[in-house]
This record gives C-alpha cells, sequence and structure tokens, in this order.
C-alpha cells in the first residue's frame, strides 16, 4: 500500500513536473530567450519578441528572419508585425486540422540581387534523387494539411532587387474557404513599383486579382475562374508614356482527373491605352501531369497602334499595322532529362505595316518541330518551315531547314554561330519593304520587287560556313536627289565560305544590272583572308559601268568604265595595290587612271592616303551632259527653288586624316587642259586644303592654293590662283573653238577670294573676291561691247584692236562683279571702263574713249573717203569723248543714247576740223563747214522714232553732199 501511495506521489510529482515542463517550454521567455537563440546558424538568423501558444489560438509578434549565403551576403529578409491564428480543439486530432482563421499583419519580404546568383551544384547522390522523383506520385500524396477558413493580409510590402531592376511595393490579401471539396475566394489587391535602368520607370501600377478555385482532395483545383486589373498606369516605358494604359485579364480552367491533368477553358489579356485596343491574346490547352504533355491553341490580335514603333524605335523599322495570328501547339515534358519537345503550327494572318499601308497585307505559316534542353539550354528544330503568302495565294517568302537546326544561346550571346542548314527564297518582294531602313531621306523608292534566293550551310564542330545566294531586282523605280533611275534591273550570283583554319574565301561569280535595255555594270570580285588575324584581300574585275550622272530616258552618249587591279587588307588598314581605271565616254578615245593607296576604317587608326596618276585624262567625261540634255537640264535649274548653300558640318570629320596626290601629265575638262598637272591635297583636323604650286595652263603657270573648313556650315573657303604668262588666246580658244571672238597676248592674273557655300544664294551672300589681270601686246577680236560702239561710231577699229597693254581690277560683293578699273592701251584709241555685271550676266557700265589724231582721221575718211587732211602738227595730241553707258547683257549689249554719242563725236570733229582741211580756210568755208557738221547732228536728232540704221544712213548721204559741195569733189 505504501509502495502504491508512493507510485501515486510520484506520479502526481511527475504530471507536476510534465505540467510544469509544458508550460515552461511553450511560455513566450523560454522561446524567445532560449529556443530561438539555439536554432540560429550561420546561413538562417531570426529573432520573435514574444509568442503566445494557447490551445485554442497561437500569435506572436515581431518575427524578423534573415538568410545570407555562405559569403556573408544577405538573400532575403523577411518581418512579421503580427501573426494570429484561431483553430478548433477537437480537429488536433484528425487529419485535417480545422483553422477557423488566419491573420498576418505588416508583412515585409526583400529579396536581394544574391538571391538569384547561380547555385552550386547538387552532390550526386541529390542528383540521383531528383532523377528517382515522381511528381504524379508526391502531387497524389499531397493532402491539403488545414481546412482554413479565412486568411487576411492586410498591409503587405515586398521588394525584389536585382543588379539590373528593382521592383516593390505593397498589397492586401483575403483568402476564404480554403479547404479540399470547398471553394477558395481569393482576393488581391495592391500598388506597385518598377524602375530598371533608364528604360524603365512604373511609378504607380495598382493591380486588382478576383479568382474562385475549387478544390477535391489534392492542391490541384478542380476548376477556376478569375480576373485581373491592371490599371491606372504611370510613368515611362522607353518612349512610351504609360499615364491611362490597363492590362486586363480573365482565366476559366477545370481539373479532369484530379492529380493528372488540367483542362484550360480560356485565357485572355487585352491590353488598352483608354478606350482604344491595342492588343489581345486568347489560350486554350490541356495539361496531362501524368504524361508530361501539354497541348494549346492561341490566338493574338495586334491593332494598328504607334505602339510598337514607340517600344522598338529603329530596331523594327516596319511598324506593325494589324496582326492576326492562330497557335496550335503540343509539346511533352520530360522530367527526368529535363527536356520539352513539341511540334507547333503557326498562322499569322493580315500582317500589314504602317510605314507603308498601301501595301497589301500577307498570310504566314509557320510549322516546326522542337527540342528544347534545359540543362544545356539548348533548342533544336528538326523541322522548321516558314512561308508567307499575298492575298492571291501566291507564295512570296520560303524559308526551311534542310537539316536539323541546333541553336545554344549561351553562344549566341557570346556571338558565336551555331550549326545550321538552312534554305530560303523570296519571290518578287515590294522593294518599297525596303524603303524603312535606307536612312537617306533624298532616297525614295516608287516601285519594283526583289527576288532572293540561297543556302547556308555551318557546322560548328569544324566552324565551316558555306553559302550560296542568288539576288534579282526587277523593274526597280528609284530616285536620288534630284535623279530618277527608271526599269532597273539586275542580279547577282555570290559563292561565299569560312573554313575550319580561320580563312575565309568568297567568289562573286557574276553581278550584272541593266537599266531601260542598256547594260549599266558587269563586274566579278574575289576576297580571301583571316578572320583573326585580320588579313585580307581582294580582287575584282569591272566589266563595264554605265554613268548614272543625268536623267535615264535621255541618255544617248553612255560612259562605260573598266576596273581591275586588287587590295589587300589588315584591319582596320586596308591597301589599294596598283588598280587601273578605263574611262571611255561613246567612240572617244580611251583614258586611265592608275591608282594605289592606303586606307582606314576607324579615324583615329591611321592616315589615309591615295596616289593617283595618268599620262591623259578628260573629267568632262564624267560630267558633260548628253545632247539635248542641257536645255532641259538649264530649264529644270532654273524652276528649281533657290538654296541657302549652308550644308551642315561633317561630323567626326575632325578625326580624319587624310592626304592624296593627283599627278597627271594631261589633265583636261574638255579643252582646257592642264600640262603638267600636280596637285596635294590633304585633310587635318577637319580643314581641307589643296595646293598646286605648278601647273603648267595655257603655255604659262598657275600657283593654286585653297582652304575649305568642313567643321563650319557651307563649309568656309578661301581661296588663291596666281597665274604668269598666260596665253589668251589659248584660253580663248578652248572657251569658243569655233568662234571668231578671242582676246590674245600674255596675261598674270590674281585671284583671291574666301566664302562659304556654292550655290547662287550663298555666292550673293557670303562669297567676295578680288580680281586683277594684266595683258601684254594683245588683240580685242570681235568683243561684243566694243561691236556696238564700232556701229554708233563708225569705227570698225574697235572690232579689231590691238593694244600694248590691257589692265582689269574688279571685285564681287553680293553677287555683283564690280569693275573698279579697266584700261586698253592702244596706238590709235584708249579705253576704260568702269561698271557692274550680275549674276545673270546684266551689265551698266561707263566706257570713256580718248581718240588719237589717227583715229580722227580714220573717222572722217570713213564719213568722206575722197577728202583730202593733212596730219596733226601736235604729235601726242588726244580728243577724249564723254563717257558712253552701255547696258542689256554681255550677250546683247545695249548703247544707252545713241544719237547723243554720236552728236558728242561730231562736236569733237567739228571743234578740231580746221586742222584737216587741205584747201584756203577762208571764214566762210569754215562757217559753212561748222553749219553742215551741225546739220549732221540735227539729222539725228530730227527723227526720234526711227532705229539708229536708218539714222545712220540718212546721216551719211547728208554729210556726203555738204562735204562734196564744200570740197568741190
Amino acid at each position: 500500500m505504501k509502495i502504491i501511495k508512493r507510485l501515486l506521489i510520484a506520479a502526481l510529482i511527475l504530471l507536476a513536473l510534465l505540467f510544469a515542463a509544458f508550460f515552461v517550454a511553450t511560455s513566450s521567455p523560454f522561446i524567445t530567450k532560449v529556443l530561438v537563440p539555439a536554432l540560429q546558424t550561420e546561413e538562417y538568423t531570426f529573432t520573435l519578441d514574444d509568442i503566445d501558444l494557447g490551445f485554442g489560438e497561437t500569435s506572436f509578434n515581431n518575427l524578423n528572419f534573415v538568410w545570407k549565403n555562405p559569403a556573408g551576403e544577405t538573400n532575403m529578409t523577411l518581418f512579421i508585425q503580427s501573426f494570429k491564428t484561431g483553430y478548433e480543439l477537437a480537429s488536433l486530432g484528425a487529419d485535417q486540422k480545422r483553422i477557423k482563421s488566419l491573420s498576418i499583419v505588416g508583412p515585409r519580404l526583400a529579396i536581394f540581387p544574391t538571391f538569384f546568383e547561380k547555385r552550386e551544384e547538387k552532390p550526386e547522390d541529390e542528383k540521383k534523387q531528383k532523377e528517382d522523383f515522381d511528381l504524379k506520385k508526391k502531387i497524389e500524396e499531397l493532402k491539403l494539411p488545414v481546412d482554413l477558413g479565412a486568411l487576411h493580409i492586410p498591409g503587405a510590402s515586398f521588394s525584389i532587387t536585382t543588379a539590373e531592376e528593382k521592383l516593390w511595393g505593397s498589397l492586401n490579401l483575403e483568402l476564404l474557404e480554403f479547404a479540399p471539396e470547398k471553394e477558395a475566394l481569393l482576393k488581391v489587391n495592391g500598388n506597385a513599383r518598377y524602375i530598371k535602368g533608364d528604360d524603365v520607370t512604373i511609378e504607380r501600377m495598382p493591380f486588382s486579382l478576383d479568382a474562385a478555385f475549387n478544390f477535391s482532395d489534392s492542391l490541384i483545383p478542380t476548376g477556376a475562374k478569375g480576373s485581373l486589373l491592371i490599371t491606372n498606369l504611370t510613368g515611362r516605358a522607353g518612349e512610351i508614356d504609360l499615364a491611362n494604359w490597363y492590362v486586363l485579364g480573365n482565366l476559366q480552367a477545370e481539373c479532369e482527373n484530379v492529380g493528372q491533368a488540367l483542362l484550360i477553358k480560356n485565357l485572355s489579356i487585352a491590353l488598352k491605352q483608354g478606350k482604344k485596343d491595342v492588343a489581345g491574346l486568347t489560350t486554350q490547352g490541356r495539361y496531362d501531369v501524368n504524361s508530361g504533355s501539354a497541348e494549346a491553341a492561341a490566338a493574338l490580335q495586334v491593332m494598328p497602334s504607334g505602339l510598337w514603333e514607340k517600344l522598338f524605335g529603329d530596331r523594327v523599322p516596319l511598324a506593325l499595322g494589324q496582326l492576326e495570328t492562330a497557335l496550335t501547339s503540343s509539346a511533352k515534358w520530360d522530367n527526368s532529362a529535363s527536356t520539352l519537345s513539341g511540334t507547333n503550327h503557326l498562322f499569322l494572318r493580315k500582317v500589314s505595316y504602317t510605314a507603308h499601308p498601301k501595301l497589301p497585307a500577307v498570310d504566314c505559316e509557320l510549322v516546326s518541330t522542337t527540342r528544347y534542353e534545359a540543362a544545356k539550354k539548348k533548342i533544336s528544330f528538326d523541322r522548321f518551315d516558314l512561308s508567307a503568302r499575298r492575298p492571291d495565294g501566291s507564295v512570296m517568302l520560303l524559308v526551311k531547314t534542310l537539316s536539323p537546326l541546333s541553336l545554344e544561346f549561351d553562344k549566341l550571346s557570346r556571338g558565336e554561330l551555331c550549326s545550321a542548314n538552312v534554305a530560303y527564297e523570296l519571290r518578287d518582294a515590294e522593294l518599297q519593304w525596303l524603303e524603312p531602313l535606307v536612312k537617306d531621306k533624298d532616297f525614295k523608292i516608287n516601285k519594283g520587287t526583289l527576288s532572293v534566293s540561297g543556302k547556308t550551310f555551318f557546322d560548328p564542330a569544324k566552324k565551316d560556313l558555306n553559302g550560296v545566294w542568288q539576288l534579282s531586282l526587277n523593274d526597280a523605280d528609284l530616285a536620288m536627289k534630284d535623279k530618277r533611275y527608271r526599269k532597273l534591273n539586275g542580279e547577282a550570283l555570290i559563292e561565299g565560305s569560312f573554313s575550319d583554319n580561320d580563312r575565309f574565301a568568297f567568289t562573286m561569280k557574276r553581278f550584272s544590272a541593266a537599266m531601260n535595255d542598256r547594260n549599266i555594270v558587269s563586274a566579278g570580285i574575289k576576297g580571301e583572308g583571316s578572320i583573326s588575324q585580320k588579313n585580307y584581300s581582294i580582287r575584282w574585275d569591272i566589266g563595264s559601268l554605265s554613268s548614272l550622272a543625268w536623267d535615264p530616258e535621255n541618255v544617248k552618249d553612255q560612259l562605260f568604265l573598266q576596273c581591275a587591279g586588287a587590295a589587300s587588307a589588315t584591319l582596320p588598314k586596308i591597301t589599294l595595290n596598283p588598280t587601273s581605271l578605263s574611262v571611255q565616254k561613246g567612240s572617244n578615245q580611251k583614258q586611265s587612271l592608275d591608282l594605289n593607296g592606303e586606307f582606314y576604317i576607324e579615324p583615329t587608326a591611321g592616315k589615309q592616303k591615295l596616289y593617283v596618276s595618268s599620262n591623259h585624262f578628260d573629267i568632262q567625261a564624267l560630267t558633260a551632259s548628253p545632247e539635248g540634255s542641257a536645255e532641259k537640264d538649264a530649264q529644270k535649274k532654273a524652276e528649281e527653288p533657290k538654296k541657302g548653300g549652308q550644308a551642315e558640318p561633317a561630323k567626326g570629320i575632325e578625326k580624319w586624316q587624310a592626304e592624296a596626290t593627283l599627278d597627271f601629265k594631261e589633265l583636261c575638262y574638255g579643252n582646257y587642259v592642264l600640262s603638267p598637272c600636280k596637285l596635294f591635297a590633304e585633310l587635318k583636323n577637319g580643314v581641307a586644303t589643296l595646293k598646286g604650286p605648278d601647273l603648267g595652263f595655257a603655255e604659262g603657270k598657275l600657283d593654286l592654293n585653297t582652304v575649305c573648313d568642313l567643321k563650319i556650315p557651307g563649309y568656309a573657303y578661301t581661296l588663291s590662283l596666281l597665274g604668269t604668262n598666260i596665253s589668251c588666246m589659248a584660253v580663248s580658244k578652248a572657251a569658243m573653238p569655233k568662234g571668231d571672238t578671242y582676246i590674245s597676248g600674255l596675261a598674270g592674273l590674281n585671284l583671291q577670294a574666301q566664302g562659304r557655300g556654292t550655290d547662287s544664294e550663298a555666292i550673293k551672300k557670303d562669297l567676295t573676291a578680288q580680281f586683277k589681270m594684266d595683258v601684254r601686246d594683245g588683240e580685242l577680236k570681235n568683243i561684243k561691247i566694243l561691236n556696238a560702239l564700232a556701229n554708233v561710231l563708225h569705227y570698225s577699229r574697235l572690232s579689231d584692236l590691238p593694244f600694248r597693254d590691257f589692265g582689269l581690277s574688279a571685285s564681287l560683293t553680293n553677287g555683283v562683279l564690280a569693275i573698279d578699273e579697266s584700261e586698253v592701251t592702244s596706238t590709235v584709241v584708249g579705253v576704260r571702263t568702269e561698271g557692274t555685271i550680275d549674276m545673270d550676266k546684266n551689265i551698266d557700265m561707263a566706257i570713256s574713249l580718248t581718240l588719237t589724231a589717227q583715229a580722227v582721221k580714220e573717222i572722217v575718211l570713213s564719213m568722206a573717203p575722197k577728202s583730202v587732211l593733212k596730219d596733226n602738227d601736235e604729235p601726242g595730241k588726244t580728243y577724249p569723248l564723254p563717257p558712253i553707258v552701255v547696258t542689256g547683257t554681255l550677250e546683247n549689249p545695249q548703247i544707252l543714247g545713241p544719237e547723243n554719242v554720236f552728236k558728242s563725236l561730231t562736236k569733237t570733229l567739228g571743234d578740231h576740223w580746221e586742222m584737216f582741211l587741205d584747201v584756203v580756210p577762208t571764214d566762210k568755208v569754215k562757217e559753212s563747214v561748222q553749219k553742215g557738221l551741225e546739220k549732221l547732228g540735227g539729222v539725228i536728232q530730227s527723227d526720234k522714232n526711227s532705229d539708229t540704221s536708218q539714222k545712220a544712213d540718212q546721216l551719211i548721204k547728208e554729210g556726203k553732199n555738204l562735204l562734196k559741195g564744200l570740197f568741190k569733189k
């Protein structure tokens, strides 16, 4: 009995100790002060302020959890301000625990960049366990551990940070009746912010999700439906202002054969800007857990919008205007091998582009059989067939794999090619599609088609790339600036290869082009070299090249170029070995240029050098218009608006250095010849200079020096040209080889000019120049201004005037050439000229003539051939005439007031008439002579409406009668 009593006492004491131990073990001080510190590790640390483990509920406050990596850097932090759950005591011993409610207040989750770093490889035993993992079995064994009546998480905050982007925000979550065979209602709303570098900034992204899930006894719901709304976005994504953008999503799904298959009835997402639809996606599919297979069908609609241009910018030159797609796909996942394989069939309908809305939309079809290996990050295409058809059903594009195509993403990211064996064909594609790829605003594609076909083979093991490409151009109509090229056709056949020893070689077997049934160019090119050593050599043979310098429809005299030579390269340097460029225009004599030099692709790598030489070269063959087009060009130029001449500064030109030498025995421009001609050109710090200190021209020499600053708008330039012993006769004959107008004599000249731009407006605004010329012992023959004076004065010597000296000084300002001083000194007459000539060749001049006694004698004898005159008793005596005003144009000069000019001439003769009479000079005779001469002048003035020729005839008739009576002959 005592033993029983002692055992009972011991049992009571033990029970008391158990109760005491339980209350101690579940007390907040024991857990927070003893248990929590004992669970700390270097990787996981956490703190807890207090905890209450009651029979009906559990709660704790201020849980702070930190997860660190082996390097001591924080991976993740979790903070919960308050946690409280209530459950039924009767369910504690059952398999299914009944939780009445669950509330989590103020949770904050932060994930840092180190969380996303690559984890170390698992040991072999863990890999084996992973391979033996049976997903189906695990899901079937999984039971929901609790029957949750309600879960509330108000005011939760989250933060996910990587090296390049950050997502953070807050949310409120409510989950009701989360348990088997019940319907769970989920409501989530909140606001998020997202930043990725300078490209994407979303300052405000309100979102809300309402969803309902039906469960059986598995984790996978038997059915689900819900909707997602992201609305009123603010911020920017690239060039897109995100204000008033909406994302609408709807999901309907249900399960078949619980734990094995998931059927998605309807998954749709819509993108809106305000009330305008931008894009929509609809998907249906089925996923079989047991076999790891999936089937899906999807449809995508893209409506016309400027979104795509803003989103992709220059990377997508043709923005989508409208797109409808239909996708059917089947795939199977192999968990043990981590591979996904399947077949996809994609249709794209009504593919159009906003850049060219008039072009017809095309329908595209893609059929592919793929295999994705997750572990190797590799995707293989056993079949890849892409086709595009026009609305009439004709095929425009075909791309097809000839053998399996393999792409490894790690290699692609490093710029390495992967195995490929692909054939492709583009049939008669509209050329307008290529226009957005051309940045030149002056280039316009009006019409035409392009066809491309070829095959490409690449073996990554041998690093061999081989290909054959054929291109053809049909009936192209192109415009560049003011030139238009119609009916342009061409073709090219190219073969190329990159070998495994890092060598490459290619051959363009045939390249030819024709326009308006005329051959433009035919060529063959070969090249070879080493990529790693950066050594290249290129050889070319251009059969013929027709000039495109004028309107092709008016081409009557073609220009042909033939080029043969070689070039070698060690990047960035390219060496042009001796090359011959032959030029032939029509039936003219063939001429050639010899070229060599050194060029650099990068401006800072070295100085560009070019040496050009030739025995004879006529550059007019490259520029002259054919017969009949000169008038058209002149008319077109007159109709064009005048430009300002302010060319934009050459960007980056200060980085380039270049020099060139042009060495010609004869350099011609038509009849103008420089012999010899050696020019030196240099480009440095954005300034170009051209020097020719010893140029042979017109039996004399020229010294040329010009400087042009390419960094200044309009290209500011200065020009200096000095000439000595220049044959004016040679220059005149070169300018007018069939005319009888010329200036002879030896000239010295000095031209100094400075300006910006070269068109008429720029010349008027910015060009100033000073010009001086001195000519010795020459003759003025058939000059139109002097011819006009000769007709009025009846002095033919002005039309064929020899001179001792001819000096000219002129200046150009505001597009007007001012003749500051021009003086001709002759044995019989002196001519001094002042005035202006504008850019339209209008003249306004004052010409002063000084007659010698010989000139007076010749003028009198021209009117009275039988007159007897005596020599002047005063040697060197001259007789100046008042200035004569000449207007009109250089081609058609007009004497202002010719009757007054002749009157002043007769007055001058009358004042000195007595010196030449060979009869007795009585006062009566002198008086008669004076009256007769006055009458001669009066005849001119009597009929102002008659023309000059009639006046001259009448004057001569009256004068002869008077003189005949006077001299009695």
